[in-house]
């Protein structure tokens, strides 16, 4: 009977015993198979060989490539993929008891690193217990110049990299781990042979001046100044046949230019990715094959075609159109990416790296780029100039084609070496391992007399002048150059800054001019590594010598011939000892030459970092290591190297989001090929698509780009992959990602179709992607960047902002007490930025810069009280600072003194309102964003945002002080930089004395002025460059053409490319859209239209905070008359005696706009170049002092003439007649001046009708004459405040001294040097290098602080000095104590409280009764419409006016009055909004009383701005006689930009 007649349990039955006898008679022969050797040729093999390899490709965009050191190297695509390679060789050990094993793992990565080695260890000992080790595993580089870095734990090795990055790191400790196991997996009995031959055309000395140095007897022993021997060894399975080799040959990985973006092993790379496909096409190696100049491809074999292009190949072709873009599940891109070879047994080829220090794989020689002459012999320059002078490849001016030659040429040499190889290697396995200090090893070296030993000792590590020189294959910049023994004073000032080496170290690494002293540097962690591992591996008469450097040509020669003479000497090896020299291995620790060539201190003397017996210190430790190989005895050591995972930085950012236009989607291609095209061999084909950042999934052993082959058969079958040779997959910011064929000659043997595909993970789908899917993979990636190597930082830090814009009608503007200077719309709005310091376990510092004029006591009070019903007393008056910038553009009336609230009318409760929510929202924002973190800080100069406006009063100060500073205004900007471990930087702030009055008293639109501007241009430059991921250059020729160059983004959307002139089609397409009308939105539509569609990014937050500002103008071309045009007379600041003629004119005069926007340019590029460059991290106690102070009657101890002391007292506040004179950026009225010490007896008439100052007044504040007796006017409550809060904030060594006024420059300086006295007199060493700035205008408002002496000349900041001539003796007094106090960690005691007059306040300004429009117009109606029709060019200025209401109905904050739509197919985008400073909203009325208003939006159109369809929006918010407020919207015509 069939079995398929019966049924199932019947089938089931009769097979059961069948399959029970299958399964015993297999496990019987696996019994056996393992009892034998299957074939009796595999009795004899006396090792188990396994080998295996794995992806370690790094991110593929953003991250800088280590090698170079250049910063502007940044991985912008892959050339092909990076692999570890790696093989185990096992003693067969045919008892059972257990030989010794060895591991070799070659990367292709620039070098091995100490952290990547102890990590990868710590992994293995998980798997397998204690079989590999420290002692029995090597990880070798060869030295790629063309791989991600970040990887490396030492700081000089990441500085380029901007730090530690993670992903980089974990790729190769996991590509490590799995070619290990691969390889442990794959181990079978097997053979090893060993060849050697020489390959004479790879490598050149680039150093041969220093070569030369080395004794002519030694030299005379070699016949080349490079090695030109290359060892190999082949790894034969005894069933499997070949199944690897790996070979040692020195030279350079840097065939790759310093210039080049790709991610490339460079030409050891290519040799291995050479032989491996070779390999595969021609099954290794059943018998010699010949070896053609043709590199197979890896993916799949070519189905055979017709050799021509055909008609019917064209017309097949062209019925195959783009796909567009879809989503795939991880599972679908794996399956698709893959080589459908998968499942073949690899055969692995490495190409390791040997004594390459200076050799140089640039073989046609050294040339100068200006003069193609051969640069200078002996330091490689041009004219003196080494950044001229570069290698030539010999497929120069082709990188690539350099890269493929040098490669080839040690694949054919491999080969020939593997096709030939019959040595077969017997013997012993054996290692050898210890650490050393290198930074400290005594070393017995020959005498210098020729008798006898002497003792020596290596240096801790320095690299000297010539390092950053480069060399011939990579040359460094401004003035270095090779050769150099002597070093360089300005470079010397420079290095000092950072450490100053001390005179035993200069002595220990000379004739080496230190420029970095490494090795002592331990800020934030070890710069430089001490302890290096040293080892040997033997395998047979293959022995190892595992070296962390680059050794030079003759310092590895000495190194084998030294170890290789131990060796021959004990009897066990005979003179054919195959000594091979592994650079790069284990970690890095730079170059090693020999004593002689360190003399000449070429760039590979200049990086031995242990000064010039270092060569001496290694020969001396690896004989100790073979001679207890030989003697069999252990190497003990005391010494671990430091594991600094926890501590790394990284100031990287992740990836935020991706993005593509609407309704264009991830994949859709952007430019594709030609409809109808063929290609011949050897031509390029490229298509580009709309693609997301490769750093969201690297792809490990997949592929981003993929070329298919139409088979009618089997349809798309994959082609090639981006680890081919001929495809490159490059990705570009600005037009995203493309892939590109390059030498198709050398690879496609038949016509073909093809289609390229590629894949990529995406961060965020902009449409049809679920909200809440997005979520989960933010927050999962979120968890991902949360790595234990970035949790450790001494501090957390949070930043946050928030809108703090007032009306924008009917009130005063606060600062120029112009009663007629009302607000009446937006320039751009106003922000509270807060930064939030603690430490994890202890006290915490809040900082609050405000957009405006000053803080207030009152906003202090309230904020503090909201703060403590959220968190308690976690923040306070002790630890909470709050500050203004000084605009005297922002809305008035929030101040709770008379004095400051007249011209407003009183109080303005909407002012003080949306203040205080902002504050609160700005400090909740950063409480919540609360990270570990790091802080740095730097400091440089700022010569042109600043004249001093009194340099009368400046001049009467002590001409022997005067003397200690360059200048009559403080120059030096102090910046603090925030870096979120996990996010990156987040935020900077910065301290700098210049007036916020660019903007005139005139002026009537809400503005920060410059340094709201200069905030709002740096916040701007971090969104769009996504710091940092690499250093942005910032053009210094001003924010004009910053902003012409996209150097501003704008803040609402990213606009999408479009054609750059205006065309009839645009013109037609715009002027279909006319004005929609007016209509009613609700409170919602109106909060979600508003918004910016990037408000979900994490914001960058940028404070440009005011110091001691009190006598220095933005106004930087002087004061001149409007009459005459002539300068203002010196003294008085007057024309003719009058001071409202005279005025300061600002960089853009007569323009207050241009002006505004040059100081504030100014600010920001010096801050972006101050953030870039910060390097000094803040470390060490966050700490605070704070009090209240009553200076109305404070008792002073001032010196006396004679040198003695004596008490004096502050005086009750009082204002003097040059108060009423005003300043040069906005001077007052009448027969008021400045410098007037007598006042006016009419004016005195009119002060007495107030208040009269008695005789003690009038004494206290002499010589100012009184105007206004303000300390003592108490009707209907405090005109002035008597009790202020004065605060120290610490956190390390930055120190700011918090004041609640505005000191002039000296004043400044001497308090901010008592308090450093203070400080530094500590002998605890705690603030030795403190950093002190003075923060201006904090926590209340005071007015002025002069100097004594400026005091006594009465211009207008002495006159607003209101607690008489001693005001400034007096806050020194206190500061001292508050510094004091924290220096000995003791309390300050407060004894009084300033008022809290909220519930006095009196307002005056009328609320908005109703707004209306005339009959059958709707708020949001256009009165005043574009032009039909019209177009306009880049600079343009285009405006629109709408039917309105008053804008205080409603501040819409954190919303917009006024935006710019852009046409995106048939959609309306944002582009545009009233945070721009391209968009002005203009707010107006017909009469004073009209309850009409209209808004014009004004909109000076970017040079940077697409070319398009625009048209204005109008947001609103009317308010009827009876009725709630009611929203509305209203939209102009369309127009077209071009």
């Amino acid at each position: 009977m069939e079995p398929s007649s019966l049924s199932h349990c019947q089938r089931h039955r009769s097979v059961s015993p069948l399959l029970r006898l299958c399964l015993l008679l297999l496990l019987l022969l696996l019994l056996q198979n393992c009892s034998r050797p299957a074939h009796s040729a595999a009795a004899t093999s006396p090792y188990l060989v396994g080998v295996g390899s794995y992806d370690i490709t790094g991110p593929a965009a953003d991250v800088n490539m280590m090698g170079y050191a250049n910063a502007e190297q940044t991985a912008s695509g892959i050339h092909f993929r990076l692999k570890a390679r790696a093989f185990v060789v096992a003693e067969a050990d045919p008892g059972g008891g257990g030989g010794k094993r060895a591991v070799f793992v070659n990367l292709d990565a620039c070098m091995a690193s100490q952290l990547v080695t102890i990590k990868v260890l710590e992994r293995l000992k998980a798997r397998y217990g204690g079989l590999y080790n420290e002692n029995n595993v090597a990880v070798s580089g060869i030295h790629t110049h063309a791989g991600p870095g970040g990887y490396l734990q030492y700081v000089v090795y990441i500085v380029t990299s901007l730090g530690f990055v993670r992903q980089s790191f974990d790729v190769i400790v996991d590509g490590i781990e799995k070619s290990v196991v691969e390889a442990h997996n794959n181990l079978r009995p097997g053979k090893i042979y060993v060849n050697k031959g020489d390959l004479l055309d790879a490598g050149v000395n680039r150093s041969p001046s220093a070569y030369l140095n080395n004794p002519a007897e030694e030299r005379s022993k070699y016949q080349y100044n490079v090695d030109k021997e290359m060892t190999l060894i082949k790894f034969v399975h005894d069933e499997l046949g070949p199944v690897g080799t790996f070979n040692w040959f020195a030279t350079h990985g840097t065939s790759m230019s310093r210039t080049n973006s790709l991610v490339s092993g460079d030409n050891k790379g290519a040799a291995a990715r050479f032989m491996e496909d070779w390999a595969e096409q021609n099954v290794v190696p059943k018998q010699s094959v010949h070896v053609s100049s043709e590199h197979p491809r890896r993916v799949s074999a070519l189905i055979p075609q017709p050799n021509e292009i055909t008609d019917d190949l064209v017309r097949l072709a062209s019925s195959y159109k783009a796909s567009g873009g879809s989503q795939i599940s991880d599972s679908s891109v794996a399956m698709r990416i893959r080589s459908s070879q998968q499942n073949k047994l690899k055969f692995v080829s490495a190409f390791c790296q040997s004594n390459c220090g200076d050799v140089s794989p640039n073989v046609l020689g050294a040339f100068c780029i200006d003069s193609n002459l051969p640069c200078d012999f002996n330091h490689s320059t041009c004219n003196g100039q080494n950044e001229l002078c570069y290698g030539r490849g010999p497929g120069y001016p082709d990188e690539f084609e350099s890269t493929r030659i040098i490669g080839d040429r040690q694949f054919l040499k491999a080969v020939d070496l593997f096709n030939s190889a019959s040595e077969e290697i017997q013997g012993q396995i054996d290692y050898r391992h210890t650490y050393v200090d290198f930074s400290q090893l005594q070393v017995n070296v020959s005498a210098s007399t020729g008798a006898g030993q002497q003792r020596v000792t290596t240096c801790p590590a320095a690299l000297g002048f010539a390092f950053a020189a480069g060399t011939t294959d990579g040359p460094g910049a401004f003035d270095f150059k090779q050769g150099d023994a002597e070093g360089n004073p300005f470079w010397r000032l420079v290095r000092n800054v950072i450490r100053a080496p001390g005179p035993e170290q200069v002595k220990c690494q000379a004739p080496k001019p230190i420029l970095l002293d490494t090795g002592e540097m331990k800020v934030p962690y070890d710069w430089a590594p001490a302890i290096l591992p040293i080892q040997i591996i033997r395998i047979g008469q293959l022995v190892i010598l595992c070296v962390p450097g680059e050794f030079t040509t003759m310092a590895g020669r000495r190194l084998r011939d030294a170890v290789k003479n131990v060796l021959i000497k004990s009897g066990q090896f005979d003179n054919n000892i195959h000594v091979v020299l592994a650079g790069l291995t284990n970690t890095y620790s730079q170059y090693v030459t020999t004593s002689e060539e360190y003399q000449i201190q070429r760039y590979e003397g200049a990086s031995t970092l242990y000064g010039p017996h270092t060569l001496s210190a290694y020969i001396q430790e690896f004989q100790k290591l073979a001679t207890a190989m030989v003697t069999n005895k252990e190497v003990p050591t005391n010494l671990q190297p430091p594991d600094l995972l926890s501590r790394q930085i990284g100031l990287l950012p992740g990836v935020i989001v991706d993005a593509t236009p609407p309704g264009v989607a991830f994949g859709d291609v952007m430019l594709d090929v030609s409809a109808g095209s063929s290609f011949s061999k050897g031509s390029t084909v490229n298509v580009t698509f709309y693609s997301a950042n490769p750093r969201n999934d690297l792809f490990t052993d997949g592929t981003f780009a993929l070329v298919e082959k139409l088979d009618g058969t089997n349809g798309w079958v994959p082609a090639y992959d981006d680890d081919d040779w001929s495809l490159r997959f490059k990705c570009f910011k600005l037009i995203r990602e493309f892939i590109e064929i390059s030498d198709l000659h050398e690879l496609i043997h038949k016509p073909t179709l093809f289609l390229m595909e590629v894949s990529s993970s995406l961060r965020d789908r902009v449409s049809g992607f679920n909200l809440r899917m997005t979520w989960i993979c933010l927050f999962l990636v979120l968890l991902q960047n949360c790595s234990p190597a970035l949790s450790d930082s001494s501090y957390l830090v949070g930043m946050g902002s928030y809108d703090i814009t007032g009306p924008a009608a009917d009130v005063n503007m606060m600062g120029y007490a112009n009663a007629e200077q009302i607000a009446s719309g937006i320039h751009f709005r106003l922000k509270a930025r807060a930064f939030i310091v603690a430490e994890p376990n202890g006290k915490r510092v809040v900082f609050v810069n405000l957009d405006a004029c000053m803080a207030s006591q009152i906003v202090t009070i309230k904020v503090l009280e909201r703060l403590k019903e959220r968190y308690g007393d976690l923040y306070n008056e002790n630890n909470v600072a709050i500050s203004g910038i000084h605009t005297h553009a922002g809305p008035g009336g929030y101040l709770q003194y008379v004095v400051y609230i007249v011209t407003s009318l009183g109080f303005v409760r909407q002012s003080f309102d949306v203040i205080v929510n902002g504050i609160e929202q700005c400090i909740v924002e950063a409480h919540n964003n609360l990270r570990p973190g790091k802080i740095y800080v730097n400091k440089g100069d700022l010569f042109d945002a600043g004249v001093n406006r009194s340099p009368s009063a400046y001049l009467n100060n002590p001409a022997k002080e005067r003397r200690k500073y360059k200048g009559d205004v403080d120059t030096e900007m102090t910046l603090i930089k925030f870096v979120d471990d996990v996010s990156g930087p987040v935020g900077s702030f910065n301290w700098f004395a210049t007036h916020g009055t660019s903007m005139s008293r005139t002026n009537s639109l809400i503005s920060g002025d410059n340094k709201g501007a200069a905030a709002r241009f740096m916040e701007d430059w971090a969104e769009q460059n996504g710091i940092p991921k690499q250093a942005t250059h910032v053009n210094h020729d001003g924010l004009e053409s910053l902003h012409k160059t996209s150097g501003l983004p704008r803040r609402v959307s990213s606009i999408i490319p479009e054609p750059n002139e205006i065309t009839d089609d645009l013109v037609q397409l715009a002027s279909s859209y006319e004005a929609s009308g007016g209509r009613r939105l609700s409170g919602s539509s109106i909060a979600r239209r508003i918004r910016s569609n990037q408000q979900n990014i994490p914001k960058f937050v940028s404070a440009f905070c005011q110091s001691n500002c009190g006598d220095v103008s933005p106004n930087v071309l002087g004061t001149f008359c409007i009459d005459t045009g002539l300068p203002c007379e010196f003294n008085h600041s007057t024309c003719n005696g009058k001071n409202e003629l005279c005025y300061g004119r600002g960089p853009g005069y007569p323009d207050e706009f241009e002006s505004t926007r040059i100081i504030g340019d100014r600010q920001f590029q010096k801050a972006v170049d101050l953030f870039k460059s910060a390097s000094e991290e803040i470390q060490g106690k966050v700490d605070y002092r704070h009090t209240y102070l009553d200076f109305s009657q404070l008792e002073v101890n001032v010196p006396t003439s004679t040198g003695g002391q004596q008490v004096v007292k502050t005086c009750p506040a009082a204002m003097g007649f040059a108060f009423a004179a005003g300043t040069t950026d906005g001077p007052g009225a009448f027969d008021f001046k400045q410098g007037d010490v007598k006042g006016n007896p009419f004016w005195k008439l009119v002060r007495n009708l107030l208040k009269t100052p008695g005789k003690e007044q009038v004494a206290c504040q002499a010589p100012k004459p009184i105007l206004l007796d303000t300390g003592e006017m108490k009707e209907p409550y405090d005109w002035a405040p008597a009790i202020l809060p004065i605060q120290i904030v610490r956190i390390g060594q930055l120190v700011i001294l918090c004041v609640p006024g505005e000191f002039t420059t000296m004043a400044g300086r001497r308090l901010r040097d008592a308090v450093k006295t203070v400080l530094t007199s500590d002998n605890s060493g705690e603030f030795h290098s403190i950093h002190v700035v003075l923060a201006g205008l904090t926590n209340s408002y005071s007015q002025y602080i002069t100097t004594f002496e400026e005091y006594q000349i009465q211009r207008y900041e002495g006159a607003s000095t209101l607690y008489g001539p001693h005001t400034l003796s007096a806050y020194i007094q206190e500061f001292q104590k508050l510094a004091t106090a924290m220096v000995a960690n003791k309390e300050v005691p407060t004894n009084v409280r300033p008022p809290d007059m909220l519930d006095k306040q009196i307002g005056l300004l009328p609320g908005v009764v109703f707004d209306s429009t005339p009959p059958g117009v709707n708020f949001g109606d256009v009165s005043s419409d574009v032009p039909a029709s019209s177009t306009f060019r880049k600079g343009s200025i285009v405006n629109a006016t709408f039917y309105s209401a008053c804008p205080r109905n409603d501040l819409l904050t954190d919303g917009t009055f006024a935006l710019v739509e852009k046409l995106d197919g048939k959609n309306w985008v944002p582009a545009y909004d009233d945070d721009d400073w391209s968009l002005c909203f203009k707010w107006s009325r017909p009469s004073k009383l009209s309850s009409r208003s209209f808004a014009t939006l004004e909109w000076t159109i970017p040079e940077d701005a697409p070319s398009g369809v625009y048209r204005f929006r109008h947001f609103g918010a009317s308010k009827p006689l009876i009725g709630s407020i009611k929203h509305f919207t209203g939209t102009s015509r369309a127009f077209a930009v071009g």
